[in-house]
């Protein structure tokens, strides 16, 4: 997404995603395509314009490009409660930081072998593609307590 200049588009729509963010910070009016079934979890991003039908879809589409304003001062709201850093000098301290004290962290390894595999999955919260990419696809050998899985 970093090679493309998402600011040449007049609105974007996304299923929820870390997408829908570089759009936001693109400052193009940007809906949120939420299920009309409501099984995929979009709740991270409450308060972004939602779509879920063509109808919808086409509506936020005119109304984005006649006046994309009102949708950007809503997005910079939503950023603004998130409290994301974007000064890039301090996104890059905060990573060199955290990368200098992994480099410094001893790894011992175990002294045992575990019966079963385990897997820690750490997200910002139970978003679709832990669902979708994990938890589902894992669900049968969790069943079978042949795998241990935290989220």
């Amino acid at each position: 997404m970093y090679r493309v200049n998402l600011r040449q588009f007049g609105y974007g729509i996304s299923a929820p995603s870390s997408v829908l963010i570089d759009m936001l910070l693109a400052e193009i009016p940007t809906a949120v395509w939420r299920d009309q079934g409501g099984g995929m979890d979009a709740g991270n991003y409450d308060g972004l314009s939602a779509v879920s039908t063509p109808a919808e879809w086409a509506e936020f589409s005119k109304a984005a490009i006649e006046d994309p304003e009102p949708f950007v001062e809503l997005q910079q709201r939503f950023l603004d409660r998130q409290e994301m850093p974007l000064d890039p000098q301090d996104v890059f301290q905060r990573y060199a930081k955290l990368f200098e004290t992994a480099r410094r962290v001893e790894i011992r390894p175990t002294a045992f072998l575990p019966e079963r595999e385990r897997v820690l999955f750490v997200a910002n919260g139970n978003v679709p593609t832990l669902q979708l990419s994990f938890t589902k696809p894992l669900a049968p050998m969790v069943a079978r307590a042949s795998l241990q899985a935290s989220w």
